[in-house]
């Protein structure tokens, strides 16, 4: 008896473990992939700062009360202006678009006869991109419109503080 009792739990044993060698594995989740942490997809605004230099020359059409001379001002200072655009990324490929505004240069000088004051107000662009990346670097082509606004003013004064003539010039 105890010879059929050891034979069969012998059995039973070696069943439950070859039966648990045959099991499937538990399932394991997904492997989560993280998207790239290198990307230049996305929007983007900023705050930029430079030196502006304005040259203005002007010649006006000979009047007795203005004269013939040509008129030139320069002036160079700070600049300041803001930006924003977006980037789209497919592969390697990025395109997108960016727009600034730029503070302008004023510059002039006051005379007992003659005022002339030549400014830049403002300065802007709206600008398309297209490039390919290369990890940190990004090359790329981009082209679009510069725009601003420019005021010009020539004034002459005679002794008595009366205006005699004047060329004012006021363009975006």
């Amino acid at each position: 008896m105890k010879k059929l009792f050891l034979v069969t739990v012998s059995v039973v044993a070696l069943s439950v473990v070859a039966y648990a060698a045959d099991l499937p594995l538990p399932m394991k989740a997904p492997v989560f992939a993280p998207p790239p942490l290198l990307t230049w997809a996305g929007s983007y605004v900023g705050i930029l700062g430079g030196v502006a230099y304005h040259r203005a020359t002007l010649n006006p059409n000979c009047t007795p009360d203005l004269g013939c001379e040509t008129t030139e001002l320069t002036r160079t200072g700070g600049t300041i202006g803001t930006f924003l655009g977006h980037n789209w990324q497919q592969g390697n490929f990025v395109y997108g678009f960016e727009g600034d505004w730029l503070g302008g240069a004023k510059t002039g000088e006051s005379g007992l006869e003659i005022s002339k004051s030549f400014d830049v107000r403002w300065v802007g662009t709206v600008r398309g991109r297209a490039g390919l990346a290369f990890d940190t670097t990004l090359l790329y082509l981009t082209g679009g419109l510069a725009f601003g606004r420019l005021d010009n003013r020539l004034i002459a004064h005679v002794d008595d503080g009366g205006l005699t003539g004047s060329f004012i010039d006021n363009t975006t």
